[in-house]
């Protein structure tokens, strides 16, 4: 079993993953999902918040609920990547809007003004309670008061296009930027990319810390185990992936990777090495 989403409790989104696995659709047509462009999933203790590019939803297994600029105080309809903090509150990235963060009631909008580093970005994410968003100015955190930005000028942060992060279990950061490679703070800064490793692409969309250690890389022209100093690529041409372009890595119950690519479908590898995937050709996807 897979639980897709991390930072939030296991049993929040749980999907089976087998040789015979298929999967609920749910579509505008079908439901009452305010788009098919979907953006990102968040899940919940009552189900699983959905971005779309036409306002926000919520599901419970049951009932559909939306937000939009129409009926809430959203300060857009574009929603790009969803979080969930420890308190239950919902983060969201509004496109060009900056961020918010929705108590169930209303949306406090955060901006350049309230100190985000810009108002134009992709990501957010909650990492041990702080809320760290990607933008294209840099890597802007919210511990409950106010908002801090590192960037290129602040550090040694090797572009300030980020578009996600991750901690490890001795508390050091990876920023994976698009265009400078991926960075790593312990209290000093190192940064890996084409020049100075075996990263296959300076383009890096996401970075994954598994429980086991090992840092899984996403890039748009390959995935990387990283095992300390070696780093084990994977393309098409030395695994079954059907596109190089990696979008979001996340971690099964047990240990399985989960890779979702731009244009070939979802991959596995389980613990045992076993690769599988999930396309239109032998899925309902």
């Amino acid at each position: 079993m897979l639980a897709l989403i991390r930072s939030i409790p296991a049993a929040a989104l749980v999907l089976p993953f087998c040789a015979s696995a298929q999967f609920t659709v749910y579509t505008s047509t079908n439901s009452d999902l305010t788009s098919d462009f979907v953006t990102g999933l968040a899940p919940d203790t009552n189900g699983v918040w959905v971005a779309t590019t036409e306002g926000l939803n919520h599901f419970d297994g049951l009932t559909w609920n939306n937000w939009t600029t129409g009926n809430s105080n959203r300060a857009a309809d574009i929603v790009t990547d969803l979080a969930v903090d420890n308190d239950g509150n919902l983060w969201s990235w509004n496109y060009d809007q900056g961020c918010s963060v929705f108590d169930g009631t209303t949306f406090q909008q955060f901006t350049g003004a309230d100190g985000l580093s810009d108002n134009s970005g992709s990501n957010v994410m909650v990492l041990n309670n702080t809320v760290y968003a990607g933008t294209y100015s840099g890597l802007s955190t919210f511990e409950g008061a106010s908002w801090s930005t590192i960037n290129t000028g602040s550090s040694d942060l090797p572009n300030d296009d980020v578009r996600d992060c991750d901690i490890d279990g001795s508390g050091g950061l990876w920023v994976p930027t698009f265009g400078g490679g991926i960075a790593y703070f312990d209290g000093a800064w190192t940064v890996y990319n084409t020049g100075n490793s075996d990263l296959p692409y300076d383009e890096v969309l996401v970075a994954r810390v598994h429980p086991n250690g090992h840092v899984w890389i996403g890039t748009r022209n390959g995935l990387v185990d990283k095992n300390g100093d070696e780093f084990v690529v994977y393309t098409t041409d030395n695994s079954i992936l059907e596109d190089n372009d990696i979008r979001n890595i996340e971690f099964g119950n047990e240990g399985e990777v989960v890779i979702c690519t731009r244009y070939g479908g979802v991959y596995t590898i389980g613990t045992d090495g076993t690769w599988a995937s999930y396309t239109t050709l032998n899925s309902n996807l």
